[in-house]
């Protein structure tokens, strides 16, 4: 009789124990995972604020290349310094861009803003570029605007190149070149968006 008083007193709290610990860790697991699911929602939710942020940032610099666009044909620019006026003063007001380029019908980089960091694109065949060349025929062939997938640019490191064809009284006159390094135009946006001010 003594050894089934011992059990029960014995069992019994070590049956409460071990359902109190396994209670225990099933409601700290649920809590976890809800925690893991609404960390995941809200970084969903982050994901598709900065997705939002960006594209609409890439469309501010697309619209400035358009407006370059107009003003080249409206203004019949026919120098350098001409196009310089017109693409000089964006390139401080939008940061973002490696370079705005003229390309004339045949192809070629003809100007290059700013000039010293992209010198080496300067003179070149966008029918040379690996890659660009694809893109480039798009607009020469069916005059519409066009960007590249991610390229090895010519100025060095990862970009992308966009291509804007002047076409005025049904004649090309060239193409207004939008060129965005990669890694700079991210920093650049974060900077923007988050208002960072180092370069780090």
């Amino acid at each position: 009789m003594k050894n089934k008083i011992f059990k029960t007193s014995v069992l019994v709290p070590v049956a409460i124990f071990l359902i109190l610990s396994v209670t225990i860790v099933y409601v700290w697991k649920y809590f976890e995972y809800q925690k893991t699911q609404d960390i995941v929602l809200k970084t969903e939710l982050v994901n598709e604020q900065i997705a939002t942020h960006f594209e609409e940032y890439l469309n501010a610099h697309i619209e400035i290349l358009r407006y370059i666009r107009r003003e080249y044909l409206e203004k019949n620019v026919s120098t350098p310094e001409e196009f310089g006026e017109i693409a000089l003063p964006l390139l401080k007001s939008f940061p973002g861009f490696q370079a705005i380029n003229y390309i004339d019908p045949k192809g070629i980089i003809q100007w290059v803003y700013p000039e010293e960091t992209n010198i080496m694109a300067k003179g070149r065949d966008l029918h040379d570029h690996p890659v660009a060349a694809e893109t480039f025929s798009i607009a020469e062939k069916e005059g519409v605007d066009c960007g590249t997938p991610i390229v090895e640019l010519w100025q060095g490191g990862l970009g992308i190149a966009t291509y804007f064809p002047l076409i005025k009284d049904g004649k090309n006159e060239g193409y207004i070149n939008g060129v965005f390094r990669v890694n700079d135009f991210i920093k650049y946006y974060f900077k923007k968006i988050w208002g960072l001010k180092n370069d780090r």
